[in-house]
């Protein structure tokens, strides 16, 4: 009955490579081969590698026009620093640093360095992510209301993260319509703390609220996050 939907026919094979960006990229893993799905031709990395430059540039003139030149070139310049004093970081853990978060802590320093109070810049920042990610949402929204498979996709994609250096996971359960589990150590907080910004994680957190809360099939629920003050960051998914 999916094959009849207009849109299915036109943009899947586009959509399941966006897909799988958002696996790669929001849980940097290799274990979405967990879906056994086989993908052919290039992928788009929506929030690392060379487009990180263009998407924050792009970003940015959108905002402040020519006096985004100013905050680009600090936010560059901060970025080297941050990267020069990361220390006991696994390969792995690094990448995810250099091209997911440290470049959203430096644009975060650049804003204050350029008289942006905190509140300010933090939104600024969350905006930016928004930019970035809004692709990847519709991506998940379409493939919640049109694939059968959604929900057991989730649940793959949940149970391979437990493998991935980036944070430690606890109290993995799956269920026919619901699986949850609880974030015990985040690379992310770990990064924040690290450079002296712990007030910009629950603008990390808050993703995870844009990214899955708005879904037609799947309720995304959570209770506490480390960064504001909880033992843990709780992943709970519904089927609806």
């Amino acid at each position: 009955m999916y094959i009849g939907q207009p849109c299915i026919r036109r943009q899947p094979l586009a959509c399941i490579h966006r897909l799988q960006a958002i696996c790669m990229i929001e849980l940097n893993c290799e274990e979405f081969a967990l879906a056994k799905l086989e993908f052919v031709g290039p992928i788009k990395h929506y929030s690392g590698g060379a487009n990180v430059k263009r998407d924050m540039q792009t970003f940015l003139l959108q905002r402040f026009g020519q006096k985004s030149k100013k905050l680009l070139s600090e936010q560059a310049s901060l970025f080297k620093e941050c990267v020069i004093n990361i220390r006991n970081k696994s390969d792995s853990q690094r990448k995810t640093m250099t091209k997911t978060i440290l470049p959203r802590v430096a644009l975060y320093k650049a804003l204050q360095k350029n008289g942006f109070p905190e509140a300010e810049a933090k939104e600024i920042v969350k905006d930016y992510m928004h930019f970035q990610l809004t692709p990847m949402v519709k991506t998940l929204k379409w493939v919640d209301r049109y694939l059968p498979f959604s929900f057991a996709l989730l649940q793959k994609i949940g149970s391979g993260s437990s493998k991935n250096d980036s944070w430690r996971i606890e109290n993995l359960q799956r269920g026919k319509n619901r699986f949850s589990f609880d974030v015990i150590d985040c690379l992310w907080y770990n990064t924040c703390m690290e450079n002296d910004c712990s007030e910009l994680c629950s603008t990390f957190c808050d993703n995870d609220i844009y990214l899955y809360g708005d879904l037609v099939n799947t309720a995304f629920n959570r209770t506490q996050t480390i960064a504001s003050g909880g033992k843990v960051c709780d992943f709970v998914y519904e089927k609806t």
